[in-house]
């Protein structure tokens, strides 16, 4: 979906439901991943993030995953009452 936009960038999007969910991201293996699984359990600063962004409808900030730290912007996206946050993230350091 948003892999053709963001190729060749310092850029990923993803997309998470209100109970963090993955539903998209442009790594294929996280999507369908909840907040709880272990893959994300093991870094406490992203699953901080992540219930951040449940929470807050648009917002900025940080996380640290697979020893990577990404700057993180957000916004929530909705329809027929369900609503989704989706976010597009690069690494800290890309310049």
């Amino acid at each position: 979906m948003a892999e053709p936009i963001v190729s060749g960038t310092p850029y990923t999007v993803c997309g998470v439901d209100t109970d963090g969910r993955v539903l998209y991201d442009t790594d294929p293996d996280q999507i369908g991943l909840p907040l709880d699984d272990p893959v994300y359990t093991a870094y406490p600063q992203l699953v901080a993030f992540v219930t951040r962004v449940t929470e807050e409808r648009q917002g900025i900030g940080t996380y640290s995953f697979r020893d990577e730290t990404k700057e993180s912007v957000w916004t929530t996206v909705s329809l027929h009452g369900t609503e989704w946050r989706v976010a597009v993230n690069r690494k800290a350091d890309w310049r």
